[in-house]
C-alpha cells in the first residue's frame, strides 16, 4: 500500500516497542505515541523518522477525542480500566481498535455499536494461551490410509494431485502418493516454507503458495490438477468442494460431512464427480476432554537470583493484586472455586522440561473457555500461571502477615513520621519485641503446623532479611501496606544490565478417540529475551499487536464486532505472521 496510514499508540509501558517496530516496517505507517509522560518515549521515537510523541490524559474526553479522530488505527496499551473511554471514542469516529486485554464486561457492551458501524474492536492480542489456536485441536488427524487408485489397473498417464494443508498429516499421504510413479504432487499452503523439508524428500513432489479464501487463486490451482486432497480446516472444505465442482475435480478430505459440504451432493452426482469425507482413523480427531493451559512470564533460570526467583519487568503492583484473586476452573466435571486468600496454597509442580522446577496455581475464571474455544464435552478446563518452586510460599507468608494489604494505613502516608520495614512487621504483627529475632518469631507464629517445611520458613526468612523487612531504616512510604512493598521490592528485584527474561506458555490437550482410546498432545512455546534488545514478555506481547493491527490495516481480518482471537479466522493470520518472527509452539504426542 501506499496510501498514508496514520496509527496512534497509547501507552508507554515494555510491550510499545516491539510493537512499534513491527509497525514501522511498513514505509506506509506513521505512528504517534501518546502517553501523560512525553518523555518516557522519546527515546524511542527517536530511533524512528516516521514516529513522533504527544501529550495525553485518556480521561479527557475532549483530547481523546480530538487525538483519535487524527488517525486511522488506535492501538490502547494502557491499562485496561480505560479502554472504554478509548473504545467510545474510537466508535464515535469510526475508527478500529488494538488491545491486549482481556474483553472486559464494560468493553463488550460497545460489540452492538462496533458491528452497526463496521469497526474492530480486537483484544486480547499478546502473549496468551488463546492465541494458539485451540481449536485446530478439534481437527486432529491422526493417522492416514487410503488409496488413490484412479483405476484397477496401473495407469502410465502422468497424474496431477493437488494437497491442501500442511500439517503432520501431509507426509505420510506424500509418501503413499508418490509411491505410484504417474502421480505427481503439488502441495499447496499459506507458508510454503512450512513444507519445503517434506517436498525436498521427493523428485515429483512441488510447493506453492496459496490462500484457500481467494478465489481466484484456489481456482486457477484448481484448475490445473486431477484430483484434490484437502487436509486444512473442515470449515473450508466447502471453498475446495465448489471449486473443485466447477473444474470437475474429484476431492478426497479426512472430515466429517458438514452441512455445508453436503449441500454439494447434487451437483456432484451431475458432474459425475466424488467427492470422499471421512477418510482415515477418526478424521475429526476426536474430542477434546481435557484442556490445560499454564502460562509463566519469568528470569531465565540463571537471573532468578532472589528469594522469590522472580523479577519484575511490568508493574509490580499488577503482579500482587493477582496473587489475592480468587480462581475458577473445571476439574472432572465440576466447577472448582478457590478463593484468592487459599490461591497460593493450591500452587502443585508441574513439569514441562525436567530442567525446570515449576509451580503452576489456576489464574481466575477458566470456566467461560468451555464456550470460547468449542469444547463441550472437556471435563477439565484450567489456565494458570507458572513460577519457580519457593515463590508460592513466600508469598503465601506476605499474604499470611498482611503486606499484600491495599488499605490506606495513617503510618504510611507521605507527611506520616519516618518508620522502618522492622517497625512496620512488628506494627502488622502486634508484637512489642522490635529485634531481628522477635520479629522471625512473630512471622513462625503465623504459619500453621505442617504447612511450610522447617527448611522453607528459613528460606523465607533469610529473603525477609535479604529485601531488607528487618531493617531499621526508614522505607518510602507509599501509602498502603502493598504500595510500600511494591517500593521495596521494585528496587531490589529488577532485571540487571545483560540479564534476560522468560517465556513459556504451554498447552495440553487430552483427546478421547472414537474407538475410546486416548491421547494427550502439548503445544509449548520456550522463548528468551535477547539482550540488549527487546525482553520476551516484550516481543510476545508487542508484536502480535503490532501484527494485528497491520492485518486490520491490510484488511485481513473480516470479522467486525469486539472480538478476541478464538476463531481460525483471526488466529491463523497471526500465527502465520508469529512464525515469520520466530515466536512459534513446538507440538508433541506424549
Amino acid at each position: 500500500m501506499s496510501t498514508e496510514r496514520k496509527i496512534l499508540l497509547l501507552g508507554s509501558g515494555f510491550v510499545a516497542g516491539p510493537a512499534v517496530e513491527y509497525i514501522l516496517r511498513r514505509p506506509e505507517n506513521h505512528l504517534t505515541i501518546a502517553c501523560r509522560r512525553v518523555a518516557a518515549v522519546e527515546a524511542l521515537t527517536k530511533q524512528f523518522s516516521r514516529a513522533k510523541s504527544e501529550s495525553l490524559d485518556v480521561t479527557n474526553e475532549a483530547a481523546l477525542d480530538e487525538i483519535i479522530s487524527r488517525h486511522d488505527l488506535v492501538i490502547s496499551l494502557i491499562p485496561y480500566t480505560y479502554h472504554p473511554l478509548v473504545i467510545k471514542s474510537a466508535i464515535k469516529f469510526g475508527k478500529n481498535v488494538v488491545t491486549t486485554s482481556y474483553v472486559s464486561p464494560a468493553m463488550k457492551e460497545f460489540h452492538d455499536a462496533a458491528v452497526e458501524k463496521d469497526l474492530i474492536i480486537m483484544n486480547e492480542i499478546g502473549l496468551d494461551p488463546d492465541i494458539f489456536d485451540v481449536e485446530s485441536k478439534n481437527s486432529i488427524h491422526r493417522f492416514f490410509f487410503f488409496d488413490l487408485n484412479f483405476s484397477n489397473s496401473t495407469m502410465s498417464t502422468e497424474r496431477k494431485i493437488l494437497l491442501l494443508g500442511s500439517g503432520f498429516v501431509a507426509g505420510p499421504a506424500v509418501e503413499y502418493i508418490l509411491r505410484r510413479p504417474e502421480n505427481h504432487l503439488t502441495i499447496a499452503c499459506r507458508r510454503v516454507a512450512a513444507v519445503e523439508a517434506l517436498t525436498k524428500q521427493f523428485s515429483r513432489a512441488k510447493s506453492e503458495s496459496l490462500d484457500v479464501t481467494n478465489e481466484a487463486a484456489l481456482d486457477e490451482i484448481i484448475s490445473r490438477h486431477d484430483l484434490v486432497i484437502s487436509l486444512i480446516p473442515y470449515t473450508y472444505h466447502p471453498l475446495v468442494i465448489k471449486s473443485a465442482i466447477k473444474f470437475g475435480k474429484n476431492v478426497v478430505t479426512t472430515s466429517y460431512v458438514s452441512p455445508a459440504m453436503k449441500e454439494f451432493h447434487d451437483a456432484a452426482v451431475e458432474k459425475d464427480l466424488i467427492i470422499m469425507n471421512e477418510i482415515g482413523l477418526d478424521p475429526a480427531g476426536g474430542k477434546i476432554i481435557s484442556f490445560i493451559s499454564y502460562c509463566g512470564g519469568l528470569p531465565a533460570p540463571e537471573c532468578s537470583n532472589n528469594p522469590l526467583g522472580y523479577k519484575f519487568s511490568w508493574s509490580s503492583r499488577g503482579v500482587l493484586l493477582a496473587l489475592r484473586n480468587s480462581a475458577k476452573f473445571y476439574k472432572d466435571g465440576k466447577i472448582v472455586e478457590i478463593p484468592g486468600t487459599e490461591l497460593m496454597s493450591s500452587a502443585k509442580p508441574y513439569l514441562i522440561y525436567p530442567a525446570f522446577a515449576f509451580l503452576s496455581y489456576p489464574n481466575r475464571d477458566s470456566t467461560p473457555f468451555k464456550e470460547f474455544y468449542n469444547i463441550p464435552e472437556a471435563q477439565n478446563i484450567v489456565r494458570g500461571t507458572l513460577r519457580y518452586q519457593g515463590f508460592t510460599d513466600f508469598v503465601k507468608v506476605l499474604v499470611k502477615i498482611g503486606l499484600l494489604d491495599d488499605s490506606n494505613q495513617n503510618y504510611l502516608q507521605f507527611n506520616s513520621p519516618e518508620i522502618s520495614w522492622r517497625d512496620i512487621i512488628a506494627k502488622v504483627l502486634s508484637t512489642s519485641n522490635h529485634t531481628e529475632e522477635g520479629l522471625r518469631e512473630a512471622i513462625k507464629s503465623t504459619i500453621t503446623e505442617n504447612e511450610i517445611s522447617e527448611g522453607e520458613i528459613e528460606r523465607i526468612l533469610k529473603g525477609f532479611k535479604w529485601l531488607g523487612l528487618f531493617s531499621d531504616k526508614p522505607v518510602r512510604r507509599c501509602g498502603t501496606l502493598l504500595d510500600t512493598l511494591c517500593a521495596t521490592l521494585e528496587g531490589k528485584m529488577q532485571y540487571e544490565e545483560g540479564e534476560r527474561d522468560m517465556v513459556i506458555l504451554q498447552h495440553k490437550f487430552e483427546i478421547e478417540l472414537k474407538d475410546g482410546t486416548r491421547e494427550t498432545w502439548t503445544s509449548t512455546l520456550l522463548e528468551y529475551g535477547k539482550p540488549p534488545g527487546p525482553s520476551a514478555m516484550a516481543t510476545t506481547v508487542g508484536t502480535p499487536c503490532g501484527i494485528a493491527a497491520q492485518l486490520i490495516l491490510d484488511g485481513v481480518i473480516k470479522k467486525r464486532g469486539v472480538l478476541a482471537p478464538y476463531i481460525p479466522e483471526i488466529n491463523n493470520p497471526i500465527i502465520a505472521e508469529l512464525e515469520k518472527e520466530g515466536i512459534k509452539v513446538r507440538e508433541e504426542k506424549l
